[in-house]
């Protein structure tokens, strides 16, 4: 019986478990960028090269030179190539691995407005003579 109720407890937490290990903007980033990237990315005006981490879409929105985010491929991500390599933050300490690698999943698993609004749209129908 305690077996059933160790199974039952395990299986039923597997999609909550799944589900959190995708990381969130708002759970996870957001948090991280106020600590180490806000200094130039959000409590200055000007913002530093136009980029504006305070919101999602600030971040979708890019920076001055283009935008920041590939979403699903980090590695050609202007934001993970610049911490990958330890670019940035500019005046502060590298970010440790653990940091860098939330981020770079972000990129790769997170969701993003365009994949929420294809969530919440009903796929649109061919128009045409039929």
């Amino acid at each position: 019986m305690k077996i059933r109720w160790i199974a039952g407890f395990v299986l039923g937490a597997a999609p909550a478990l799944a589900e959190s290990s995708v990381p969130s903007f708002e759970r996870d980033i957001l948090p991280l960028f106020e600590k180490k990237c806000f200094y130039c990315h959000g409590a200055t005006k000007p913002l530093a090269n136009g980029l504006d981490l305070r919101t999602i879409e600030g971040v979708m929105a890019g920076a001055n030179s283009g935008p920041i985010v590939s979403p699903g491929k980090p590695d050609t991500s202007r934001l993970w190539i610049v911490l990958r390599d330890g670019v940035m933050p500019q005046g502060g300490p590298v970010l440790p691995a653990a940091e860098k690698q939330l981020i770079r999943d972000w990129i790769e698993k997170g969701e993003f407005p365009a994949d929420t609004e294809k969530e919440k749209s009903p796929p649109k129908r061919a128009s045409g003579n039929r």
